[in-house]
């Protein structure tokens, strides 16, 4: 049949002999069984029909054997007018009715497309599902709490790099700004706070201005954090998180100074200056400038030297970097060696976590947030509220505690091999 042939038996069926949208209800009640039509030749129909959200089937039925319960005469055939993309419903008489449907004809080029499109939905909607399920099992089967905190929130955090999204919110005849959280760090350090010792919670988090391959203005977060602890009991539970969910995977360490030292041969140093790490920079190439910080600079060499090197330095494994700078800190710890107590993870050329020794010292927390603050404001950026009832949780006293941010996106992207975020789950484009 023709194409255009095809279009008018289809038309003259959907306008004239279509039972429309038919219960479901009264269709099984007859014996129906529904399916999405996925495949069609000249001679047969292939359904893919799920009887229950577990027993998925294929089956398939002669073009011979179908007919329209109740037809008209004048209807054109059943097997004629059904489209890939239809849901349809047959019984065991070979009865077929159209249950809904699918609006573009397969002769129009973006048909099929958008039926690979649902397929795609379909599959990434299951993977992702069940990889938070396993991420869930893993924390509840050592202990940990999950926690449910908001996504608005007086702050949503004073990294001076990030860009949050704010809103306004009208109650009681008054504009309030609150922000989409950029992480749901605060809210847990306040549950520390009340006594609740390991918790964790997989948050949506907002970042504005990001995009590309690897980042995407939403995006889960997952954070959990351990009182009495230190980066070590952080670690291992990378360690076996990862290895939970990628058995075949192993861990390797590493500390910055190393990775200085060894790609570009610069003796690194909690006590380094900024004029001593802009000569060793310029020396060896790194472009800087005058106003450049020594975390600019340090930025520059690790982007441009370091971390296109860090999959072949891990042999393609998750590395464990840390021994930060001290001006690195955020809220991490001062170590005793005078680097930041903090570590990130590195795996297939990707930042996948971050994780801190918790600074719980009242007056330092507020004196970096102002400091923050004041390199927001420096970098053309909106200076952000500070959360005070963080701090009043701090000056009631916090104990100490490990934490770690950890980019669930991102740890699914290598996990499976992929190159873009984009196809990590449904409808994140």
């Amino acid at each position: 049949m023709s194409s255009a042939n095809y279009k008018t038996s289809r038309d003259l069926f959907l306008t004239h002999h279509w039972l429309r949208y038919v219960s479901y209800d009264q269709a099984r009640d007859e014996g129906f069984r529904c399916g999405r039509l996925i495949h069609k030749t000249d001679e047969s129909i292939r359904l893919l029909i799920q009887d229950s959200p577990e027993e998925v089937t294929v089956v398939s039925w002669s073009k011979t054997s179908l007919r329209e319960p109740r037809a008209a005469e004048s209807a054109p055939s059943v097997h004629e007018v059904l489209a890939i993309g239809d849901w349809v419903g047959v019984n065991h008489l070979g009865e077929a009715i159209l249950y809904a449907a699918c609006g573009a004809y397969m002769t129009t080029p973006n048909a099929l497309t958008c039926l690979q499109s649902g397929e795609q939905i379909r599959s990434r909607a299951h993977a992702w599902a069940d990889f938070l399920t396993r991420v869930r099992n893993f924390f509840e089967s050592h202990s940990f709490l999950e926690m449910t905190t908001p996504s608005l929130a007086p702050s949503p955090g004073t990294e001076p790099f990030l860009d949050p999204l704010s809103v306004v919110i009208e109650s009681d005849g008054l504009n309030l700004e609150k922000y989409l959280i950029t992480s749901p760090e605060f809210h847990l350090k306040k549950a520390l706070a009340a006594g609740l010792p390991r918790i964790f919670e997989i948050a949506k988090c907002y970042r504005n201005r990001e995009g590309g391959p690897h980042h995407r203005v939403e995006f889960h977060m997952l954070e959990w954090y351990r009182s009495f602890a230190s980066l070590h009991e952080i670690s291992q539970d990378v360690v076996n998180l990862i290895g939970f969910l990628s058995p075949e995977t192993r861990m390797r360490f590493t500390t910055m100074p190393e990775l200085f030292k060894r790609q570009i041969d610069i003796e690194l140093s909690p006590a380094m200056s900024r004029d001593e790490l802009n000569h060793a920079a310029a020396f060896r190439g790194v472009r800087t400038t005058s106003d450049d910080s020594f975390n600019d600079i340090f930025h520059r060499i690790f982007l441009e030297r370091i971390e296109p090197h860090l999959s072949e330095i891990s042999s393609d494994e998750p590395l464990l970097i840390s021994d930060y700078p001290p001006s690195m800190a955020a809220l991490a710890r001062i170590g005793s060696n005078g680097y930041a107590d903090r570590f990130e993870v590195y795996w297939r050329g990707l930042e996948i976590c971050n994780a801190f020794h918790e600074l719980n010292d009242p007056v330092e927390n507020r004196r970096r947030f102002e400091s923050d603050n004041a390199e927001r404001e420096y970098s053309g950026r909106k200076r952000v509220p500070l959360d005070e009832e963080l701090l009043l949780c701090f000056d009631l006293g916090l104990p100490p505690a490990g934490g770690i941010a950890l980019g669930l996106e991102r740890l699914f992207m290598v996990i499976h091999d992929l190159s873009e975020i984009s196809k990590v789950r449904p409808f994140l484009s």
